[in-house]
């Protein structure tokens, strides 16, 4: 379908209906004035005739005050209802730009959909997780997203104790009502808990995470454990399939990333099993999978989880597509970067996403020695 511009200015008009005018014979040229202009000056637009269909009259629903049609042509009326036009047309294209739509008609996000939750429905799926989890009598689990509390009942049965942690009010007053009482429910922002205060009050070395993580906090949440490595014992999260390849891939793969590199330097990390999507209320559009991180009891390069190597990675995998030299070549001189290539053998062409983790930090010393 064509489009129409006005003379002068590069908008394009989208149009969204049109309602044939059978007494039309000829095109015609009209005034109206543009968004927030003086009624006495305005822009002329002229009419076009689309293929096998009648000319229209352009109507612009951004224009129209409630109440008033917009209709125009016998009229003699623009849009606004009050500017007489200059052109009268039988011209009547409805017509609506994208960037007015999109700024005058908001999509509206339910409270899960702004969330990103998505509850898991499936027993059998449930059974398995918890089974993954094999809580202990002197295990303190915290439950990330405990919904309503399926699995928060669940692990309270055989775990010492759970707190659950919920972001939405509405869901409190399900969880608090008949759990057992080894549950502690606690109304707070996952990313802002003190994890640290938690191991404190509960007089154990180390907690363990878990819970089905909302995909909107996957991310933000996986670095909040690497920054707390400290705390926890262990995780197990239910999140994105993309994710957690993302997390538990070597190099040589397109998943292949800095906080994967992170956190299997701190963390033995694998898929346990995927969950498809009609397994939760509502159903994703993607896959899901079980990711499970167990602290390494001491890390493959100690400082590799500090500041300036992840700044490192970041430069690294700037852009994946250019070769690893040109990523580093605004942090390093070129007789440096020559000097730690020829140390450790590695091609002038190569790509982060092709070296391990060992190589990675390897060339991380050689420059910052």
């Amino acid at each position: 379908m064509r489009t129409a511009v006005a003379p002068n200015r590069k908008r394009r008009i989208f149009l969204r209906r049109i309602v044939p005018d059978p007494q039309a014979k000829s095109k015609g040229n009209y005034t109206l004035p543009a968004p927030g202009a003086s009624t006495s000056r305005g822009r002329v637009l002229t009419g076009k005739r689309t293929r096998g269909i009648c000319p229209c009259e352009y109507v612009f629903p951004f224009l129209i005050q409630p109440g008033n049609p917009g209709r125009f042509g016998k009229e003699g009326l623009s849009p606004m209802g009050a500017v007489p036009l200059l052109h009268p047309s039988p011209f009547r294209f409805i017509a609506r730009p994208k960037n007015a739509m999109m700024r005058l008609v908001p999509m509206k996000k339910s409270r899960r959909h702004a969330l990103g939750q998505h509850v898991l429905s499936s027993p059998a799926v449930l059974r398995k997780i918890v089974g993954v989890i094999d809580p202990k009598p002197d295990d303190v689990l915290v439950e990330v997203g405990a919904g309503r509390g399926a699995m928060t009942a669940t692990l309270a049965e055989t775990a010492g104790r759970v707190i659950a942690v919920e972001k939405d009010e509405r869901l409190i007053p399900a969880l608090t009502h008949d759990m057992p009482a080894n549950v502690e429910v606690v109304h707070a922002d996952i990313l802002s808990v003190d994890f640290r205060e938690l191991r404190r009050q509960a007089g154990i070395p180390m907690l363990r995470i878990v819970g089905n993580i909302p995909y909107s906090i996957s991310t933000p949440l996986l670095f909040r454990v690497l920054d707390d490595r400290e705390v926890f014992s262990d995780c197990v999260f239910l999140l994105q399939k993309e994710v957690a390849e993302r997390i538990t891939a070597g190099p040589g793969s397109k998943s292949y990333a800095p906080l994967g590199i992170l956190l299997q330097n701190e963390f033995e990390a694998r898929v346990a099993f995927t969950v498809a999507p009609g397994s939760f209320s509502p159903p994703p559009k993607v896959q899901s999978a079980l990711l499970t991180l167990q602290r390494r009891r001491v890390p493959l390069h100690p400082g590799a989880a500090d500041e300036p190597f992840r700044m490192f990675l970041r430069a690294a995998f700037a852009e994946r597509r250019k070769m690893l030299w040109n990523n580093l070549a605004h942090r390093s001189t070129p007789a440096t970067l020559t000097a730690a290539y020829a140390v450790h053998g590695i091609a002038r062409n190569v790509r982060a996403e092709e070296l391990s983790a060992d190589a990675l930090f390897a060339l991380f010393r050689s420059l910052h020695s």
